[in-house]
């Protein structure tokens, strides 16, 4: 999906990344860099016995982290900024050791009027671990530079 200007995304298309196997040191790793230390994350015994999940979870920041850069490795396209992240939710909780595709599909695209030069893209993605939870879905609103500006 590389160097793609706005005219040439269609509504419905959709991508499924590689898989990505989410460690316990990634999960340490990101705690050390944001400071979130809640024991829900980083303390097995606690998670284990005062939790619903009966195990530590990999921090929310951290699964839309992954996700977006998973999506960023699938469709690596230069002419895209970001413009937001909306409608995020977390139905299921990611565990160290899974594993998660990210599935991304165009559900809007449109115009963009106070930058001509810019169209936007929403691609919905879908975090979906190898038991098909789905641990994550949002909304990226993207800008995508236009090849014809009208």
């Amino acid at each position: 999906m590389a160097d793609r200007f706005w005219e040439s995304y269609r509504i419905g298309e959709s991508w499924t990344s590689q898989g990505r196997t989410v460690f316990e040191s990634d999960i340490a790793q990101f705690a050390r860099v944001t400071g979130e230390f809640r024991p829900l994350h980083v303390n097995r015994e606690y998670a284990a016995c005062h939790t619903p999940f009966g195990a530590s979870i990999a921090q929310r920041a951290l699964v839309l982290s992954m996700t977006m850069g998973i999506a960023w490795q699938v469709k690596m396209n230069p002419r895209n900024l970001t413009y937001g992240v909306d409608n995020v939710t977390f139905p299921h909780p990611l565990f160290a050791g899974d594993t998660i595709r990210v599935h991304g599909q165009v559900t809007l695209k449109e115009p963009y009027p106070k930058r001509p030069q810019y169209g936007v893209v929403i691609m919905r993605y879908e975090a979906i671990t190898q038991r098909s939870d789905i641990a994550l879905t949002c909304d990226h609103k993207m800008l995508i530079e236009r090849e014809v500006v009208s």
